[in-house]
This record gives C-alpha cells, structure tokens and sequence, in this order.
C-alpha cells in the first residue's frame, strides 16, 4: 500500500484518484491526479481501493512539471487514503 496516493469524493458527484504531496489545514496539494468520469464497480466506490477495474474510466489531468492540483478541503466529502499501488501504473 501507498500512503500517499487517495481516493477522494468531493461535492458535485466528482471522484478523483491522486498522489499527495502537501497538506495545509485548508488545502490539499496533488503532484498527480485523474478524475474517475467511470467507477466501473459492482459494490460502489469503495471498491476501487484496490485499483481500477477493468470498467473503470480516467480523465488523467496533464500536470505541468513544478506545479500541482490544489483542493480546498471543504470540497472533500470523504477520502480513502493509503489506497493500492495499482493505482500509481494508471496514473502515470
């Protein structure tokens, strides 16, 4: 397991998969981040704690070198940290 790479669910229906690189006590910063436009799952979102599956659709957001992916922290309605590895060979 990663202890940097979360799933996130944040309001307006919007998942996303990244890689944490910094924490604030308002923001959450991401070095690598896709949104999930397709679970693909049988059993919800929590399934997806193991990786995608085969259904699974990913918008992949094209993050410039030196910059990253800043979430305000109200926007997070629940988060699944420490997910699998898997995840890191779709996101990169």
């Amino acid at each position: 397991m990663s202890n940097n790479v979360v799933l996130f669910r944040l309001r307006e229906s919007h998942a996303i998969v990244g890689v944490v690189e910094d924490k604030t006590e308002h923001h959450i910063y991401l070095s690598i981040m896709a949104k999930i436009r397709y679970w693909g799952t049988t059993k919800g979102f929590e399934e997806l704690v193991t990786g995608p599956t085969a259904k699974t659709i990913l918008d992949r957001a094209e993050i410039p070198m030196g910059t990253r992916v800043e979430i305000t922290r109200s926007q997070i309605l629940y988060s699944l940290p420490g997910v699998d590895e898997a995840w890191l060979k779709v996101l990169a």
